[in-house]
């Protein structure tokens, strides 16, 4: 308790700084004083994700103690009495009372803060508007915490789990090592869906890991089922909730830090919680200039201090409750952010594209493209029926989409079909021109809703928990042939045709006619139903279609030249696909056992090169459940071969059983090397509609 007080200015404010000596961390001698320099440090770090936020406070006025004899933690609401009136503050009715939080928006409160023995500062999900008025929540927290027998090691392989599903999603996310046990995620949201709504994303999130890994998940909170297993913790996300701020020290027997992490470091064998000594190093070591405006570098000390970093929010921690005040109107929470798991329901896909800016709903709103009268449709004469061949997109890029001559429609993430109706009777033909008929029965309600004698492009797609295409619950019905099984999972695993073009109409040819035409005949000639949608096309710009796509956990978008004409069997620059992350369709070439010899481990692909020449690009061995993988050796099982098809490395030529390259599968990356390998690929799973012979790099 010794030392005299002493004066310290800080952003124009005087905080007088008691007892600087007094040890609040016995095991480490570390003072009041240093508490506060620490805090000084990353204040504007720290700051960046507390900013309007109501903050609650752990307080250790006698210091965290030892082991044996643990020092008396404070938990405090209300704002205390004799605070600076510069102290910005908000009121929260509580049910017996209304309390005044401090907002940590600046260096100095966080100064006079540490003046009051705070260790610990927790902040909820949402914050404050300039009016007072509570926003919904801006970003979504996972607790990651692991337990009896498992630690970092087992969280950090939970979290890049999660983090797939939120790439999926379009949601970025950031990783922050507790300061105590585990590991805390972080995704940014846009502010448009509620605590509840957000709340149930989490948990459908944590729900499907805890299916997916049974015997490293657990999303349930009874400890007994947590040894030997991460408990993923969603009710961070009430609005009720608060968890600890980013950048804060934790009142543990040595001075840990809740800080932000790269991705990479995550990989370290060594990874720990760092100490507040360490994060001072990292601070010192990092570059004096910070990186331009965008950067998102995340590293303790990396950065512009003063930016909200990627998925800010604040993470795990003490979960006391707080009194909710008055919501704000979220009634706008159908929005993008609202429809990842859990949140939306399967009636969400049909209006999917309804979210956010209003959808183009008539070729003449824009006097630009001129159209003209739409195409006619009286019979022509008795002719035979005609074959076409699904029109391709090319992969493209933003940049490439000028002016107002484009509309966007949701990339569905399924399997190309065109339909023909004839009267009440549907055919139903792949890319390949194989007949798929049977295998989804329930799209014979195409010849019920269409107006007259149709053939229409379009993607059939699984529904998921989620109320958005799930290309892994799609594979159960693709590969299904028997009817037996096909009336088994029909009403299991429903599927729906996202039809979005028209080749024909009364056996009249189409594809002549603009996209503009095409669409706006499709709108007259057949109503959406059950299973068969005709959703809306976005009217740009490509960002805000993106964005779309993005919040309502599609898998991008594809833009059209609105002028364009169908071009059967043609991959054309007059429709452009944009992805929001990297996919590749692969040949597989081969598959690697697990340490029992049965299991699988990975799979070997390849992708051809311009010329058809197939080359090795590396082993899949991420995104595998159960199911997949003995799915995998069964199919891959008759194909087995003595060598490899393909060239590959020597390291790889001992242990891989060979198979001859006729299956095709699709995998998602970050990277492809200089050596053409895959970065961190992930199995999506197969694809039956593509040809080996037809595949080539994105």
């Amino acid at each position: 308790m010794a030392g005299r007080p002493v004066k310290v200015e800080v952003g124009g404010r005087t905080i007088m700084l008691t007892h600087p000596d007094k040890i609040l961390y016995p095991s480490t001698g570390t003072r009041k004083a240093d508490v506060l320099d620490y805090y000084l440090a990353v204040a504007d770090r720290l700051v960046a994700w507390s900013h309007d936020r109501p903050a609650s406070r752990k307080r250790w006025v006698h210091g965290v103690g030892t082991a044996e004899a643990p020092g008396q933690a404070f938990f405090t609401k209300q704002l205390e009495r004799g605070a600076p009136d510069w102290v910005a503050r908000r009121d929260i009715p509580h049910a017996d009372r209304v309390i005044a939080y401090p907002l940590v928006n600046d260096p100095a409160t966080l100064a006079w803060l540490a003046q009051m023995d705070t260790l610990e500062v927790h902040v909820p999900q949402w914050s404050f508007g300039p009016d007072g008025v509570p926003r919904p929540p801006d970003r979504l927290v996972l607790d990651l915490d692991p337990g009896p027998g498992v630690g970092l090691r087992e969280c950090v392989r939970v979290a890049r789990e999660a983090r797939l599903i939120l790439a999926d999603m379009g949601l970025d996310t950031t990783p922050v090592t507790s300061g105590s046990k585990g590991l805390h995620l972080y995704a940014a949201l846009p502010g448009t869906a509620s605590s509840d709504q957000v709340s149930g994303v989490a948990r459908a999130l944590a729900r499907a890991l805890a299916e997916e890994l049974p015997g490293l998940v657990v999303d349930q909170m009874r400890r007994s089922l947590r040894t030997g297993r991460v408990f993923l913790d969603w009710s961070q996300n009430n609005g009720r909730k608060t968890t600890i701020c980013p950048w804060s020290l934790r009142g543990r027997l040595t001075p840990t830090v809740a800080a932000p992490r790269a991705w990479d470091e995550l990989d370290d064998p060594a990874l720990a919680q760092l100490t507040m000594t360490e994060v001072l190093d990292r601070l010192r070591d990092a570059p004096a200039a910070a990186p331009p405006a965008g950067a998102t570098d995340t590293r303790p000390g990396a950065g512009p201090a003063k930016a909200e970093p990627p998925g800010a929010g604040p993470a795990g921690g003490d979960t006391r409750p707080i009194a909710r005040p008055p919501a704000a109107d979220t009634r706008s929470a159908a929005g993008p952010a609202a429809a990842p798991p859990g949140v939306a329901s399967v009636a969400m896909v049909p209006v999917a594209t309804s979210a956010g800016p209003a959808p183009w709903d008539s070729p003449s709103s824009d006097p630009s493209t001129s159209p003209g009268p739409a195409p006619s449709t009286s019979p022509g004469p008795d002719l035979p029926q005609r074959t076409y061949a699904p029109m391709l997109a090319t992969a493209g890029t933003l940049g490439l989409m000028t002016g107002e001559g484009w509309a966007y429609e949701m990339k569905w993430d399924g399997i190309r079909v065109l339909a023909r109706t004839t009267g009440r009777s549907v055919r139903l033909t792949g890319r390949t021109g194989r007949d798929v008929t049977a295998t989804y029965p329930e799209l014979s309600e195409l010849g019920t809703l269409a107006r007259q004698d149709l053939v229409v492009d379009g993607e059939v797609v699984a529904i998921g928990r989620a109320g958005r295409p799930d290309f892994g619950l799609l594979q159960v019905r693709m590969n299904l042939t028997g009817a037996g099984d096909v009336n088994r999972l029909y009403e299991e695993v429903p599927v729906s045709l996202m039809v979005f073009d028209l080749l024909e109409a009364s056996g009249r040819d189409l594809t002549a006619a603009t996209y503009d035409e095409r669409r706006e005949l499709l709108g007259h000639l057949l109503p959406s139903g059950h299973h068969v949608l005709v959703p809306p096309a976005h009217p740009g710009p490509a960002t805000a279609a993106m964005a779309v796509s993005a919040g309502l956990g599609l898998e991008g978008i594809v833009a059209k030249r609105r002028r364009s004409t169908y071009r059967p069997g043609v991959r054309s620059t007059d429709w452009l696909k944009i992805k929001h992350l990297r996919s590749q369709e692969v040949v597989v070439i081969g598959w690697r056992p697990g340490a029992d010899g049965r299991d699988l481990a990975a799979v070997l692909t390849a992708v051809p090169d311009s010329a058809g020449r197939l080359v090795y690009t590396g082993r899949v061995g991420s995104g595998f459940g159960a199911r997949a993988r003995q799915e995998a050796i069964a199919l891959l099982g008759p194909l087995a071969r003595e060598d490899p098809p393909v060239e590959v490395p020597d390291s790889e030529r001992a242990g891989p059983h060979w198979v001859e390259p006729r299956l095709v599968a699709e995998v998602r990356y970050g990277e492809v090397t200089a050596t053409g390998r895959f970065r961190h690929p992930v199995w999506r799973g197969w694809r039956p509609d593509r040809a080996p012979e037809e595949i080539r790099w994105e």
